[in-house]
């Protein structure tokens, strides 16, 4: 440090740190070792150890001692505010940082790792639940990355859980319902390994674009996007795009992966469930939804980051890709009109044709409610001898088909129907 400036001081620390004295001993043991003053730097949170901070400095402004105020933008950036705030203050450059972290508190935390990636030699003071603060010196500690960029994505509401070190497997099983955003499950799972961190897109409300590069030499295009110029997923998609007449959706938060492609994250829309796909948008473009889960950005694999190359709040997925993703019906056939059968009453006859269509139009979920419904419902004209077994059994087949049920699905509820039904009405017969 050049004795001509003062010395910058980056103070961070959690807001329910309530205890002043350790925050005011620290700053005045470095006043002490200062030529030229110092320069406070906080994050102008109105209580806890950035207020105790700020109350230091206006007491020794006569020794020259200034304070440096950066408030977090909460209104317009959201939950990423604090990372953005921290960023910026470690960006503007500190000779020391000052960390008060208690019970793990992921702003103060993300600010003091951030620190300690950048080169600042940092003293974290650690505040657990009923004890003392206690002091620990991280100058010459090894920066913890990977624990830094997991507790960055949880910050923004990202569910994360840790992949085997260096590759892009899971490490736990029943990854999506482990998945977390809490700070000390993240903090104590990171320090036991340095594992790759998984993002659960489900949960996190996200659906995540994954344009990829060929995977080898011989991996060429279709003709049909051959014959368009595209040469990667990221082609593809300006290929849709314009396809579409909309504009590509990249104003988003993206990431690089280290094979070449890029992961763009949008929010998923409410009320709809999409799940992954591959290859339905088109040559080299995955989809990662509920069910699914992308790398994280601060993960290595092959010794290369997947690194954030715009940091911005993920853009609402656009309608037309919406439109694209939405899962398709399989398409119904049109249900056979039932012959009336020989001898079959009016009401009978009539009855049959109703149960058919009933069936035939049923949504996914109640199908087989509605199946046996209808085979009990036309069993009592069976046992009253109204209709034949075969022509029911027949029919309704047809129509459980058209709703989507194959026929080892469906036959074995008909069976099991009509049997009950007969049963049941045979005492019933004339």
């Amino acid at each position: 440090m050049s004795p001509e400036r003062p010395l910058r001081v980056l103070v961070t620390g959690s807001r329910s740190w309530d205890d002043p004295a350790p925050v005011r001993t620290a700053l005045s043991a470095l006043l002490e070792q200062a030529r030229a003053g110092l320069v406070v730097v906080h994050g102008a949170c109105p209580r806890g150890a950035d207020a105790h901070a700020a109350a230091w400095a206006r007491d020794h402004h006569e020794r020259g001692i200034t304070e440096e105020a950066h408030p977090a933008d909460w209104r317009a950036l959201g939950r990423r505010a604090g990372i953005v705030r921290n960023l910026a203050m470690v960006a503007l450059g500190a000779d020391r940082c000052l960390a008060f972290v208690r019970e793990a508190s992921p702003g103060a935390t993300h600010c003091a790792s951030a620190a300690e990636q950048a080169g600042i030699p940092t003293t974290r003071h650690i505040l657990e639940s009923s004890s003392s603060p206690t002091r620990r010196d991280t100058t010459m500690t090894r920066p913890n990355p990977l624990k830094t960029a997991a507790l960055a994505a949880a910050e923004r509401g990202w569910h994360v859980f840790p992949l085997v070190p260096g590759i892009k497997r899971p490490a736990v099983k029943d990854w999506e319902t482990r998945a977390t955003t809490d700070p000390g499950r993240i903090t104590r799972c990171w320090d036991h390994a340095p594992y790759n961190i998984g993002l659960a897109t489900g949960p996190s409300g996200l659906v995540v674009i994954d344009l990829d590069m060929p995977k080898h030499a011989h991996d060429d295009p279709p003709p049909a996007w051959n014959e368009r110029g595209a040469a990667h997923g990221a082609d593809v998609l300006t290929l849709l795009a314009a396809d579409a007449e909309q504009p590509y959706p990249g104003d988003t938060f993206t990431v690089a992966t280290p094979t070449g492609g890029q992961h763009l994250y949008h929010r998923a829309p409410n009320g709809l469930a999409l799940r992954n796909t591959a290859g339905r948008l088109g040559w080299r473009i995955d989809t990662r939804a509920h069910g699914g889960y992308v790398v994280a950005p601060g993960s290595v694999v092959d010794e290369q980051p997947y690194r954030i190359v715009t940091d911005r709040e993920p853009a609402e997925l656009p309608t037309w890709l919406l439109e694209m993703l939405r899962p398709k019906r399989a398409p119904r056939r049109i249900p056979p009109t039932p012959n009336t059968p020989v001898g079959a009453s009016a009401y009978a006859s009539a009855a049959l044709r109703n149960e058919v269509a009933l069936v035939a139009g049923t949504q996914e979920g109640t199908r087989n409610a509605a199946l046996v419904r209808a085979a009990r419902a036309l069993g009592r004209f069976v046992a009253t001898g109204d209709l034949d077994r075969h022509t029911v059994e027949n029919d309704l087949t047809a129509a459980a088909s058209c709703a989507g049920l194959t026929e080892n699905e469906s036959r074995p509820a008909i069976t099991s129907a009509l049997n009950w039904s007969i049963a049941h009405n045979s005492g019933k017969a004339a």
